[in-house]
């Protein structure tokens, strides 16, 4: 029936990311958040995918503490999300003022 329709199209979901550049190239822990959030049938898109390439080091490292706090994977992604636009802000920034400097 429709569960195990739900089942086999979650596990198609899977095999995509799986050979999605996007994820395949972001750090062990958060392939390991995005997939637990597939798990459970929701979808995490490209751009969100984009955008993660963003997190530092230490913001990765922040996730095992996350998960050994027991916080939920929704919750992680929602903070990475808010950490990586900052990231990209503040890189973006840091760019426009090189590219001015150059230009001066």
């Amino acid at each position: 029936g429709d569960e195990k329709e739900d089942i086999e199209a979650a596990a198609r979901e899977r095999r995509n990311l799986r050979g999605n550049n996007l994820f395949e190239n972001l750090g062990g822990p958060i392939k390991n958040i995005i997939t637990q959030i597939e798990k459970e049938g929701k979808n995490v898109d490209d751009q969100t995918l984009a955008l993660l390439h963003h997190i530092t080091v230490k913001q990765l490292a922040r996730i095992f503490d996350m998960l050994n706090e027991g916080q939920d994977p929704e919750t992680i992604l929602a903070w990475l999300k808010r950490r990586a636009r900052k990231n990209k802000k503040a890189e973006d920034d840091n760019l426009d003022e090189r590219k001015r400097l150059v230009n001066t």
